[in-house]
């Protein structure tokens, strides 16, 4: 089954897709990337006009990437709250852009940042899920798929793969939850088929 998994951001869009074996919960990426833009520093523009464009530009990515990932499933870490307006104008984009694709028929299997930390947390016991750092997110994420292309910066792991590595905590944490659990018999018939 072809799965799609995001780190959803106004700024760095984390995406990671491929195949998930609903009767194993194994899952085998094919790609991955990041969908990034940057607040247009213009002053004599207006912030919604700004935003607008910076959006728009998000949504021709989603597009493009869902195409070529054609997913049957999504997960996605969904935002929760923001400590300042402009965290909550991308609170709000990601929101509503989560809540587009699922109204255009892509299932959505939604998760908590506390969900990805406590997936990373139970491949090292001596830590606890509030104490994961995103240094040790991107660890866990590189070396359980190393094949993967990551960013990188002068050969070392650039500070964006931390949303490539989110969105693949999400997607573990995703097959996770009782939402999965209830479609997973409806998703194995359909792996038969």
């Amino acid at each position: 089954m072809k799965v799609i998994s995001f780190d959803p951001s106004m700024s760095n869009w984390g995406y990671v897709y491929g195949d998930l074996d609903p009767n194993t919960d194994k899952f085998t990426p094919v790609y991955c990337g990041i969908i990034s833009t940057k607040r247009d520093q213009t002053k004599s523009v207006a912030n919604n006009s700004k935003d607008l464009t910076r959006v728009q530009g998000i949504v021709i990515e989603l597009v493009e990437v869902l195409e070529l990932a054609n997913p049957e499933l999504m997960f996605a870490e969904v935002p929760h709250g923001s400590q300042s307006s402009r965290a909550s104008v991308s609170y709000g984009v990601c929101i509503a852009l989560l809540a587009s694709l699922r109204h255009a028929g892509y299932p959505l299997i939604e998760v908590t940042a506390e969900n990805v930390k406590h997936v990373v947390a139970s491949a090292n016991p001596k830590r606890t899920p509030g104490k994961v750092s995103k240094k040790e997110v991107i660890t866990w994420a590189t070396q359980l798929y190393p094949e993967l292309d990551y960013p990188r910066h002068r050969g070392a792991l650039a500070g964006k793969t931390e949303h490539i590595a989110d969105a693949i905590a999400a997607l573990h944490a995703g097959v996770q939850t009782g939402e999965y659990a209830r479609i997973k018999p409806f998703l194995m018939r359909k792996s038969e088929q």
